[in-house]
């Protein structure tokens, strides 16, 4: 299989690097619905401090479009919800149960994937919340469903062309894709499945230089394409340009592994999954390593940091992440956490350094 070149791509290796090894977090007993990922949407609340929620249940929805529901990542009691400024809400957090409500979706086996349409499969992943996760390509805030309808009454006529699966991360520092596809081999192939009848193409992407399981790469009606080890290849634009063309009026979505995987256990199993592998890394922790932890928990209960105050903790990529603080929530798409020391240290004449 020929090689996709990158032009102008860039390779990193940085230093302070997670180890591959995977540990277990210690117990938590609170997560959130972090917004920060969200933009350019209107919640309207669906809960109040004190309410009771199940792992799915809704919490908010789209005041554009009341279809788009997003769902609590835990089951336990709403304990607050955050406002920024203007009141824009910034996240509830859920003190968790002992013992979890999770609700159910509704299982399928593999068997019965042939027998699911367009309209099932947009229906399930609406109703859980996954389906504002997928990303969309070019310019929507998440992607469109055929039979959704506007605030206006009016059906969107954007249609979706192909979706792209990365099975990899070149920004420097990302999570080791063997640890999180250890066990939920089956879920990935699942979440695969889905994907490849929800769209008319479905593309996965692999490194040149990276070996996956077989069962991984012969699943039935996806292509595979082999990417060169460069910064940006996991960006779906990129993987767009290189190889299909969007016909006028369509759109394109985009997932990594560990949304495809999400898909996958929510139609196997019918409940949404609260288990990710992180990776902590950076020169400001104090162990560099990948965390199997839950979704929506806070990083002080992911990782220790040698000092709260000389420090900047990024999630999401050190290019593309967010800089949170210690007592923040990560956010639903999270799954790296890098730490560096801030260099607070004002250097006079630093024009006449060589390298300025």
């Amino acid at each position: 299989m020929e090689v996709i070149k990158i032009k102008g791509g860039y390779s990193f290796s940085l230093k302070n690097a997670a180890k591959n090894i995977l540990k277990k977090s210690k117990k938590i007993s609170y997560v959130a619905y972090s917004l920060d990922d969200l933009k350019n949407i209107k919640p309207k609340i669906l809960v109040k401090e004190g309410d009771e929620v199940s792992r799915g249940s809704d919490l908010f929805f789209d005041k554009k479009n009341k279809r788009i529901r997003f769902t609590s990542p835990g089951g336990g009691v709403v304990n607050k919800i955050c406002y920024g400024e203007r009141r824009t809400l910034k996240s509830i957090i859920i003190k968790l149960f002992k013992e979890e409500k999770i609700r159910n979706f509704g299982s399928i086996s593999y068997s019965l994937f042939k027998s699911l349409t367009v309209q099932d499969i947009s229906t399930k992943l609406l109703e859980s919340g996954l389906w504002q996760l997928l990303n969309v390509f070019p310019g929507e805030d998440y992607p469109p469903e055929e039979g959704v309808f506007d605030v206006n009454g009016q059906q969107l006529s954007t249609k979706i062309e192909a979706s792209y699966i990365s099975s990899f991360y070149t920004e420097p520092h990302g999570v080791n894709i063997g640890l999180v596809l250890r066990g939920r081999e089956k879920y990935f192939i699942a979440g695969v499945k889905i994907l490849n009848i929800l769209t008319k193409k479905t593309f996965l992407f692999t490194l040149n230089h990276q070996k996956l399981d077989s069962r991984l790469m012969n699943i039935d009606g996806v292509t595979y394409k082999i990417i060169e080890d460069k910064y940006p290849a996991e960006n779906m634009g990129t993987q767009m340009w290189y190889t299909n063309s969007l016909r006028r009026g369509t759109v394109g979505i985009g997932a990594d592994i560990e949304l495809v995987i999400s898909i996958g256990y929510l139609f196997l199993t019918g409940k949404l999954q609260s288990e990710r592998v992180f990776s902590v890394s950076g020169n400001g922790v104090k162990e560099r390593h990948h965390i199997l932890g839950r979704i929506g928990m806070m990083v002080s209960d992911l990782c220790d940091v040698d000092d709260n105050n000389s420090n900047r903790i990024i999630t999401g990529g050190v290019f593309t992440g967010r800089k949170i603080v210690y007592n923040d929530f990560l956010g639903l798409r999270d799954n790296r956490l890098v730490i560096i020391k801030e260099d607070l240290r004002r250097i006079p004449f630093v024009f006449f350094r060589l390298g300025f």
